[in-house]
């Protein structure tokens, strides 16, 4: 399984891959330059400026219309005018960001926060509702990272990062309550940190490891490690499936980030960029929030 380069970037902080089927073109955002970014079916890259610092993004039942997490609040997004309407405010302080987030069966979107400047336990998973109110579901979260559910609908996967582990959550779909939280992954010490993360049509678990320089996949029935992807950078973001088949995993990368290091563009000439694999197995069509 080794990757080829898709889109070369470089992207500073390339996050939050997405692909939408309709148009066959993948989506993701570069946190620290404030872009959004999306991939067309001929190789064309496209690089758009946004309104704020972005920490994710997910499709909307309008092909034409994104949907971003930024400073502010939550925002749809016209590609092609540019043009961004807010749909929910910010629910914090400045002290902390939107980050990783993803839309369920339902059409709600699920994202969380994280500190600024990294402190302990600032952060919170919220799930916007229908209503277009933001409700807490997961706080005291560090780090809030890789976000997905199983193929029955019946559990919930996540990732606060500094955790080292990726817990499942009993999930109610009519609802969009937890409960029953459980440690299924603990992530070996060489592997950095888990990040973004997908689920195939097996519910096997694909991480992007931060500082681990591959994507895993994992049983979260047994923990074990099934298999791992080289990348050849360090800092790998986050990752999805797409593709025709949505038989291809594609993978973001990262040069750093503010409250971190950076990655040195001599030795790791292709960091920042993004990564394609082809799978054996597929994933889920990607959810849509409904306008």
């Amino acid at each position: 399984m080794t990757p080829k380069l898709v889109s070369p970037g470089p992207f500073s902080l390339g996050e939050g891959c997405v692909w939408d089927h309709r148009l066959q073109r993948l989506y993701w955002i570069d946190i620290n330059n404030r872009k959004l970014a999306w991939l067309d079916p001929d190789g064309t890259t496209t690089v758009r400026d946004v309104p704020g610092t972005p920490g994710t993004v997910v499709l909307t039942t309008d092909p034409d219309v994104v949907a971003l997490a930024l400073d502010t609040g939550i925002y749809t997004y016209h590609i092609g005018g540019g043009v961004a309407q807010r749909i929910a405010r910010y629910p914090e302080s400045d002290a902390t960001r939107f980050n990783d987030g993803k839309c369920d069966s339902s059409g709600r979107f699920w994202v969380g926060t994280m500190s600024r400047e990294g402190t302990h336990g600032a952060g919170t998973l919220y799930c916007l509702t229908p209503g277009r109110s933001l409700e807490t579901r997961v706080p005291g979260v560090t780090i809030s990272n890789g976000l997905c559910w199983s193929a029955d609908d019946q559990t919930f996967y996540y990732i606060d990062s500094p955790t080292r582990e990726v817990h499942a959550f009993d999930f109610d779909s009519s609802s969009g309550a937890l409960s029953g939280r459980r440690v299924v992954v603990p992530i070996p010490p060489d592997r950095g940190f888990p990040d973004g993360m997908a689920i195939d049509n097996q519910d096997r678990l694909w991480v992007a490891h931060w500082l681990g320089s591959c994507v895993a996949c994992y049983d979260p029935v047994t923990g074990e490690t099934l298999a791992k992807i080289e990348i050849p950078t360090p800092r790998v973001t986050s990752c999805c499936f797409g593709g025709p088949n949505f038989q291809t995993l594609y993978i973001t990368t990262a040069i750093g980030s503010p409250d971190g290091d950076w990655t040195d563009l001599n030795e790791f000439p292709e960091t920042g960029a993004v990564f394609a694999v082809d799978l054996p197995v597929p994933g889920p069509q990607t959810n849509f929030l409904p306008l």
